[in-house]
């Protein structure tokens, strides 16, 4: 049951930063060191749309049940 638990937490809180890495990669790729993270977040909702920010989460989701939820959640019966 931890597992589970664990792996649901890992996948709401990747959710929940989605937008913040979609921006800190698009600052990385452009390099443009002038742009702050909310002009390049709202550069990205103005030409995208709003669900761009969440562009890859699918990925990131399942990534975060297996990877997160048996790391946290197998760490107490392997300890």
């Amino acid at each position: 049951m931890s597992t589970l638990t664990s792996g649901i937490s890992v996948g709401i809180a990747n959710t929940c930063t989605a937008p913040f890495d979609m921006i800190k990669v698009r600052m990385q790729l452009y390099k443009d060191a002038s742009k702050s993270v909310l002009k390049t977040g709202s550069m990205i909702i103005q030409k995208e749309g709003v669900l761009a920010l969440w562009n890859g989460v699918i990925p990131v989701i399942l990534r975060g049940f297996t990877f997160g939820g048996l790391r946290l959640g197998l760490y107490g019966p392997i300890q």
